[in-house]
C-alpha cells in the first residue's frame, strides 16, 4: 500500500495519459473507417498530396469500382 500512496501522482498523470491516446486512437479508426483523412488538411498543401489517393483516381478514371487489391 505505502507503493501506491508514494507513486500515486505518478498513476495518475500515467492513467490521464493513456485515456488521451485511446480517445486518439479511437477517433482516428473511426475517421479512417469514415473515409476521412487523417491529415485534416487540404492535399493541394501537402508536399505528398498528388501520391496520396493515387490508386483511387486511377480506379475513378478507369471507370473500376471495388477494393484494393491487397485488401481482399
Amino acid at each position: 500500500m505505502n507503493w501506491i500512496s508514494d507513486n500515486l501522482g505518478t498513476i495518475v498523470v500515467s492513467i490521464i495519459l493513456l485515456a488521451i491516446v485511446a480517445v486518439i486512437l479511437i477517433r482516428l479508426v473511426s475517421n479512417k473507417r469514415k473515409g476521412k483523412s487523417s491529415c485534416g488538411c487540404d492535399c493541394g498543401c501537402c508536399p505528398v498530396g498528388c501520391r496520396c489517393h493515387q490508386y483511387e483516381k486511377k480506379q475513378i478514371s478507369r471507370g473500376l469500382s471495388g477494393d484494393h487489391p491487397d485488401h481482399s
